[in-house]
């Protein structure tokens, strides 16, 4: 039964990997059995070892070739540690470009998985090297992700302080410099950046939103201005329809409502210009109506004497 089943393995077309595993577990098969006719079991023994023979010879190669390839890969290994080695020797770790790092980082690992299949006991202490060089990149990584989460922290503190101030342009001006700021602090991990970016965001936005309701108000307060001069102009258009004696006792009216206009600032950027003038127009023709009601009345005098 055994020599039948090893002799079709010879002309059977699978895996050589496969092929070997069945080879070796029909060849335990085999021993299992113990002795038997020592007429027969001789006859037996050499079908059985020739058919595993011949079944085995595609196999031979298969392995042979894979222990050139296991060998190969051993190579690459080992040549990928010692360029981590040079790499975080020579690299300058003070000024280094953090997203190469992370990148060279995953590159290594991704380049390291290729390199299969390899000879498991030489590959122990290979393995061991490799993880201490990712280690030791890491550990670069994770201190300058550390700092650049301090960096952050102490600007969210700057912009929240800024909510404070009294100068509104200073404040905003500064917010904008944070935000600068903040563009050029480097990575930090994604939970992280997620949490502080929401703090920064809301501590600025609070600088934003005061600007944004100061505006308001002043805007509010130019349409009141812009109402309050429009109805000091009336007062003066009224006042010009008087007669003489009536405009001479209001004499004063231009300068008090002088005074006025010049509480009721600021006004529209785009109605003061015209307001003004509307308004020093006026004033110039009350003043001259004045006078020359003063003749008028003056010259009404001397003639009633006469």
């Amino acid at each position: 039964m055994l020599c039948e089943q090893m002799e079709g393995l010879i002309d059977l077309d699978i895996d050589p990997g496969d092929k070997a595993d069945r080879i070796r577990q029909m060849q335990q098969s085999w021993k299992a059995l113990g002795p038997s006719d020592i007429g027969k079991e001789k006859a037996l023994w050499l079908r059985f070892k020739e058919a595993g023979d011949k079944a085995y010879e595609p196999c031979r190669d298969y392995f042979a070739n894979l222990a050139s390839i296991r060998e190969e890969n051993y190579k690459k290994r080992f040549q990928l540690c010692d360029q981590l080695d040079l790499y975080i020797e020579n690299n300058d770790w003070e000024g280094a470009n953090w997203k190469a790092v992370l990148e060279t980082l995953q590159v290594a690992k991704s380049e390291w998985r290729t390199y299969v299949p390899i000879e498991r006991k030489s590959n122990r202490d290979l393995q061991e090297r490799f993880n201490q060089l990712l280690n030791l990149i890491q550990s670069k990584l994770d201190e300058e992700r550390v700092r650049n989460v301090k960096l952050r922290e102490m600007a969210i503190l700057e912009a929240v302080a800024l909510s404070e101030e009294d100068d509104m342009a200073k404040a905003v001006s500064e917010a904008k410099q944070l935000q600068a700021k903040w563009r050029q602090i480097g990575m930090v991990q994604r939970k992280d950046d997620q949490r502080l970016w929401k703090e920064f965001r809301l501590a600025c936005d609070v600088v934003f939103e005061r600007r944004q309701q100061k505006w308001e108000n002043l805007n509010e307060q130019r349409n009141h201005n812009q109402k309050t001069v429009e109805e000091l102009c009336q007062q003066i258009e009224q006042a010009l329809t008087l007669g003489s004696q009536d405009i001479i006792d209001q004499k004063n009216l231009a300068l008090n409502l002088q005074n006025e206009f010049e509480k009721s600032q600021p006004l529209p950027k785009e109605t003061a210009d015209k307001l003004k003038n509307r308004f020093v127009d006026l004033t110039k023709q009350f003043d001259k109506q004045v006078a020359n009601a003063r003749i008028n009345l003056l010259a009404q005098r001397y003639e009633g004497l006469w």
